[in-house]
């Protein structure tokens, strides 16, 4: 990736090989870094690791780009703005959500490939926790997402537990009247 990244990146400033947000870097983006140490943030026992040397290694590597390899832009790189970024020809790979994938293919006035983040020991981030998850959806009418098919996935899901249990409401009710609580 630093090899393909400094191929891309012209001497002028005017286009960078990568972008990779760091406005309050995402677990998920980071983790892709220490993944390709061949560790985790989180431990087998979901406790955070950040303090294990091979996280350091990958704040390392992520620290690197611009400073050593000077692939992509000092300081703090705003999620918002790296897909237009991208799109507007500053940055010529980046490092973001799927979710604003739809987004960036319109607008787009070139092919736009994708692929996982790739390291020597793994691919990138296996997991999102809930609250990074939430964080997302309530970030979906920025980034263009189509609500109505949101919400007719909603009504799939949630659609026939809702029928079942007005169907057997009061057998649900009754179970707990039975269960030998007094």
């Amino acid at each position: 990736m630093v090899a393909a990244a400094q191929k891309l990146t012209k001497a002028d400033g005017s286009t960078w090989g990568l972008g990779i947000s760091s406005d309050g870097i995402l677990y998920w983006l980071f983790q892709s870094f220490v993944i390709d140490t061949g560790a985790n943030v989180f431990s087998a026992s979901n406790k955070t690791t950040f303090d294990a040397p091979v996280v350091a290694t990958g704040l390392q590597q992520f620290s690197d780009l611009p400073n050593k390899y000077k692939v992509m832009p000092t300081g703090i790189l705003l999620w918002a703005n790296t897909p237009n970024d991208f799109v507007n020809g500053k940055a010529a790979m980046i490092w973001h959500s799927s979710g604003l994938l739809t987004n960036i293919l319109k607008q787009a006035k070139f092919d736009v490939g994708v692929s996982y983040t790739l390291g020597e020991k793994g691919f990138g981030a296996t997991s999102r926790p809930l609250t990074v998850g939430l964080a997302v959806l309530t970030q979906l009418g920025e980034i263009g997402a189509q609500w109505p098919l949101v919400t007719a996935g909603t009504l799939i899901v949630v659609g026939p537990l809702l029928v079942l249990f007005l169907i057997f409401q009061h057998q649900f009710i009754d179970s707990f009247l039975h269960s030998g609580l007094k």
